[in-house]
């Protein structure tokens, strides 16, 4: 009792640790007979690779003959015991080798577990559930030396048995399983295959039937195939991607894998090669972030050369139907961390997709969860999108490419209608930052500007509304501006040039201007025109800045810039010609009489609280250029070269007038 038997050999040591055990011995000249009952533990093994799980004690009864001449344990009748489980053994051993010269083992009612004592690492018996029965033999070649290399060869099947796996909500029930196993050297694990031929296993209401080859027992060379149908219903979708939730459906598969397993996990030392067809029917599943409703699945998709070929799929996510097909490489991620990251590219047409319907239940919802992209990842998606709405925006035949690049995403050649006329535009948004930054160029042609403000929600200000504008836009923009984590934008980065063309624009009673009515006829204030219109505005530093511009209609014109920063201060310049102001009786007037005199006039404030004043400094930079043009006047006609477009008239003293 308590005592280790230790024996050395090239390749390790065994250790056999007695927990109890009654050993008679009866020795003659040359043989030892040993008679053993009791109870034993093996502690030492002599490959490292195969003391996977703590060992138990085992219950012996065996007698055993020493032969001294051939220095070898004749093994003549051995029963060995753990639970329910029962080995029977008899044959010769090698000392020098430690290895079996003939050894034939029979069991039944094992479990794998009792196994994995003693099996490699590798084989996953943790997984497996089920009674084992074995007939297995040991042989060396005849007349072989003793450090000669010991085979197996021998057959075993499994009863009641299931696999569990993390992808599946229920065990994987297995019909009885017939195999063989073998390898042509014990001591090297690589020599060992593993062959069933027909595994059939039933989940719910789906069944598979394939067959399975292990080859290498160091690196597990794992060949299989299967073919069936599969109950996604049955499946774990959290297994394949955390947000992926309630799925339903069949998939119908008959393929082929071949792979190398490792301890514990099916990863990838080569990238798994998958080969096979697969049918999607009537699939429905639900994803938490964003929470969407996939239904009505179908599809035929094909797995080839390390990509996943999907040659259609069909179905709707909220109230839009989709058909996409495309080519997704490396598939292998959805099962191994390991595995390289996926590309893909695809083609994908919705006739109507309402994207206020799809956030639907995120609506309440602040911001939009921050996205997550894998580094290295790519996608090509062409996009053909008939309608999409969203919040005001109503876009029809949208047509481009979505780009995505390690941690940058692009919108390609991404045209749309809106709002009567046409938009054109190529974005780029890089990821990779803790502060995600947009960069856009984009083209407007004949875009209604009413609508374009409705459509934009008056761009979250309250000052200059849809219902003031009429008139065709277009421009030429290009901006950048930077994202929080939520994707909010954060404005006070904004950096925008915009070159602007307005056809028959009008500005209806917008207030600003009503103020200006002490200055400019009323009735040219409530309708200002704008035939045709260009300007350059420009953003920075959360202010837009607007350069001289000329309105006019058939009433009186003007000139008008400014700036109008993001938080509502206004300083607005008017440059109203004297000789369209209503502060004088100008039908006392030459006709040119008042041709160059200006009215300089300020708007400041907020857009809540503002007034409209002189605009002194303008008033005398404006005299101090008409003096010196006076004075090239005069100049040239003193020279005699002046040349008045209309007869000068003299005034009388009545006709002169006076600024305060």
């Amino acid at each position: 009792q308590g005592i280790d038997l230790t024996h050395h050999t090239q390749d390790g040591q065994w250790t056999l640790h007695t927990d109890r055990l009654q050993v008679t011995l009866q020795p003659s000249p040359s043989q030892l007979q040993v008679h053993l009952k009791g109870q034993v533990t093996f502690r030492d093994l002599p490959h490292q690779a195969i003391t996977g799980a703590p060992k138990r004690p085992l219950t012996l009864l065996a007698t055993l003959t020493y032969d001294q001449k051939q220095h070898a344990l004749l093994l003549q009748s051995a029963k060995i015991q753990q639970g329910g489980a029962q080995v029977v053994a008899h044959g010769m051993w090698d000392l020098d080798s430690a290895m079996p010269r003939r050894l034939r083992l029979q069991g039944e009612g094992i479990t794998p577990q009792t196994l994995l004592q003693y099996a490699p690492a590798q084989f996953l018996l943790d997984q497996l559930q089920g009674q084992l029965s074995f007939d297995i033999q040991l042989q060396k070649p005849t007349g072989a030396q003793p450090l000669t290399a010991t085979a197996l060869r021998g057959n075993f099947s499994l009863q009641n048995g299931s696999w569990t796996t993390p992808y599946c909500a229920q065990s994987i029930q297995l019909k009885t399983i017939h195999g063989t196993l073998a390898m042509a050297d014990l001591q090297d694990l690589t020599t060992g295959k593993l062959q069933v031929d027909q595994i059939t296993g039933t989940l719910a209401n789906s069944q598979i039937v394939g067959s399975l080859s292990l080859n290498d027992f160091q690196k597990c060379h794992l060949q299989c195939t299967a073919r069936g149908t599969v109950d996604l219903a049955a499946l774990k979708p959290e297994a394949f991607q955390a947000s992926w939730t309630a799925m339903a459906g069949q998939l119908t598969l008959d393929g082929t894998l071949d792979a190398h397993l490792k301890t514990q996990a099916l990863a990838a030392q080569t990238a798994p090669q998958i080969t096979g067809t697969i049918k999607l029917q009537q699939g429905r599943c639900k994803t938490t972030s964003p929470q969407l409703l996939w239904q009505d699945l179908n599809g035929h998709l094909t797995l080839e050369d390390q990509a996943l070929v999907v040659k259609t799929l069909t179905g709707s996510v909220g109230t839009s139907n989709f058909c996409l097909s495309g080519t997704f490489q490396h598939p292998g991620t959805l099962w191994s961390s390991n595995a390289a990251l996926p590309t893909a590219t695809a083609k994908v047409y919705i006739d109507y997709l309402d994207v206020d319907t799809l956030f639907s239940e995120e609506a309440g919802a602040e911001a939009s969860p921050a996205l997550f992209v894998p580094p290295c990842t790519q996608l090509d998606l062409e996009c053909d999108i008939q309608q999409l709405h969203y919040r005001r925006f109503q876009g029809k035949n949208v047509r481009g490419t979505l780009r995505l690049q390690g941690h940058r995403l692009k919108a390609e050649k991404l045209q749309f209608g809106m709002a009567g006329g046409k938009v054109t535009l190529h974005s780029t948004l890089e990821l990779g930052k803790d502060s995600p930054q947009l960069r856009t160029k984009a083209k407007l042609q004949g875009v209604d500007l009413s609508q374009l403000f409705y459509t934009c929600e008056n761009f979250h200000q309250n000052f200059l509304l849809d219902k003031h504008l009429r008139g065709k836009v277009s421009a030429d923009c290009h901006w950048k501006l930077q994202l929080d984590e939520h994707w909010r934008a954060n404005w006070k980065t904004l950096q925008a040039g915009i070159d602007v063309q307005l056809y028959n624009g009008l500005l209806c009673d917008f207030p600003p201007i009503q103020q200006l009515a002490a200055y400019v006829p009323k009735e040219s204030l409530t309708a200002v025109h704008f035939p045709a219109l260009k300007n350059h505005i420009s953003i920075q530093q959360s202010t837009i800045y607007i350069p001289t511009m000329e309105v006019y209609n058939n009433v009186a014109h003007m000139q008008l810039s400014g700036t109008h920063t993001f938080d509502g201060k206004i300083d607005y310049n008017f440059v109203v010609p004297l000789s369209s102001a209503q502060l004088l009786p100008q039908e006392a007037l030459a006709t040119d009489a008042l041709d160059g005199i200006n009215l300089h006039l300020k708007l400041q404030g907020d857009v809540n609280n503002y007034k409209v004043i002189y605009n002194v400094q303008a008033l005398k930079n404006s005299l101090k250029d008409d003096l010196k043009k006076q004075g090239q006047v005069l100049k040239q006609i003193l020279q005699g070269t002046y040349r008045s477009k209309t007869n000068i008239q003299a005034l009388t003293p009545d006709d002169y007038f006076e600024f305060d």
